[in-house]
């Protein structure tokens, strides 16, 4: 089974800006994922309501994934080792369907 991101398309944003991206875990509760950047490690940390918690570097083939989806539409699997998951699972981004 696979851990599938959603990733909401913004209007107006800035190519290559993966922080001004609004995420959410899809079949969850809804609310967007809480983001944290540690600037020492230079990592992204990707937090649910529901305890799903991901990591990937700042500069990475992830966070590359997620801005290109976010501008083509095109859904992706990252791949192994890119990305630290506490699901363990494959991770999929997908565009968050228009309500």
């Amino acid at each position: 089974m696979a851990t599938v991101i959603e990733v909401q398309a913004v209007t107006g944003r800035k190519l290559g800006a993966f922080a001004q991206l609004v995420l959410f875990h899809q079949d969850c509760d809804g609310f967007p994922l809480t983001r944290s950047r540690n600037p020492i490690k230079q990592e992204y940390t990707l937090q649910c309501t529901c305890s799903l918690t991901l990591r990937m570097r700042e500069h990475s083939a992830a966070i590359e994934a997620f801005e290109a989806t976010a501008a083509d539409q095109q859904p992706r699997t990252l791949a192994a080792g890119t990305y630290l998951s506490s699901a363990g699972d494959e991770l999929q981004v997908v565009a968050k369907p228009e309500n």
